[in-house]
């Protein structure tokens, strides 16, 4: 995995464009920030399994996907994914909640990985998880799914952004700055809040618009 900075895509992804767009970003050296409303991540970081050094080979292309959400109540790997996943680390001494095949993701249009044979590392990002001494789950919690389908996906799921979650935010010296941050990132009841709200159906209607006219 090497990667320098992000692109943009305009649009969602889908299966066909994959095995291209990871050998294009992985020769740019780049991560690709999607689109806006794309289902299930937000970001993508291409890595590679073989060696950089020989004759590129698509089969070998892997990717570090990233859900990043600041809502006050966590999400689950499990809702995400519609799958079972075990949580290998800590270990849990509660059953994984189990979930039929068929309601898996990977049988609809949102997944768009399954033609790649090597691993998936699904990072989730909870930041506006507001956590306290009373806190029962850990803020990290690596979990792998138990489907016996390709590619294999191991999720890292965190729920806060203080440095129990990002040990660099102490050694840099920035977790004041950090936190005064998302204090100011935090979804209020307020004028400037719903607008931006409002605005959102806008962007989505020029996005749709801009679709159509490419598409004629």
């Amino acid at each position: 995995m090497n990667f320098t900075h992000f692109v943009p895509a305009d649009e969602n992804l889908y299966a066909k464009v994959i095995p291209e767009l990871s050998h294009d970003l992985l020769r740019r050296s780049a991560a690709l920030q999607l689109a806006h409303g794309q289902p299930t991540y937000d970001i993508m970081i291409p890595i590679y399994f073989d060696d950089s050094e020989k004759q590129f080979k698509v089969s070998q292309c892997g990717a570090i996907l990233i859900q990043v959400k600041n809502k006050q109540v966590a999400m689950t790997v499990h809702d995400i994914f519609k799958e079972t996943f075990t949580k290998v680390s800590p270990k849990s001494s509660s059953k994984s909640t189990t979930i039929a095949d068929d309601k898996s993701i990977r049988n609809g249009e949102y997944f768009v990985f399954n033609n790649i044979p090597n691993p998936m590392l699904f990072l989730l990002f909870d930041l506006g998880v507001a956590r306290n001494a009373e806190s029962t789950s850990p803020p990290v919690q690596v979990s792998c799914s138990t489907s016996k389908r390709k590619p294999d996906i191991w999720a890292i799921h965190s729920c806060g952004h203080d440095n129990q979650v990002f040990g660099c935010l102490k050694r840099m010296g920035c977790e004041t700055n950090s936190e005064k941050f998302f204090i100011s990132t935090m979804l209020k009841k307020s004028i400037h809040d719903n607008l931006c709200q409002r605005n959102k159906i806008f962007r989505e209607l020029r996005r749709g618009f801009k679709y159509f006219k490419n598409s004629r």
